[in-house]
């Protein structure tokens, strides 16, 4: 998963560096931030993606992470996933999104260069008893 991810994301950075792009959007997960048990390669490919938005950032181009969190649905990687897993990640905090849900959660706007945006389910106080995650918005 790490090498895949990475690669297509550097080679969109270096094709588009000088083309003058308005926003230059990549799609990574929470795990990057929150961790996963048995997902070290999807884990580290998604921060990846984080780091290079932030790369971005420092290079005066435009890079935003969008770090999903989990969507509430049967399918994809979400509807794989077995209870024992989504009852951890309640216990952490970590609640699904409704589709529409998560669209709201993020609306096209003008980032600082290099942002990261987390858009997640959160049961706070469960969250609150969690170090906190550096860079990580929620609405």
């Amino acid at each position: 998963m790490l090498r895949p991810k990475a690669d297509a994301a550097w080679h969109l950075h270096e094709l588009t560096r000088d083309a003058g792009l308005a926003a230059f959007v990549l799609f990574s997960s929470a795990t990057a931030t929150l961790g996963g048990a048995g997902q070290g390669g999807y884990t580290a490919a998604n921060a990846f993606l984080d780091a290079l938005a932030q790369h971005r950032g420092a290079l005066g181009l435009p890079g935003l992470s969008l770090a999903w969190g989990l969507w509430e649905q049967s399918g994809g990687m979400a509807g794989s996933l077995d209870q024992a897993t989504l009852r951890r990640m309640r216990h952490a905090g970590v609640l699904p999104l409704s589709r529409r849900t998560a669209w709201r959660s993020w609306t096209p706007r003008s980032p600082a260069p290099g942002a990261r945006c987390c858009p997640s389910g959160w049961t706070w106080p469960r969250c609150a008893a969690r170090p906190p995650s550096p860079r990580c918005c929620v609405r």
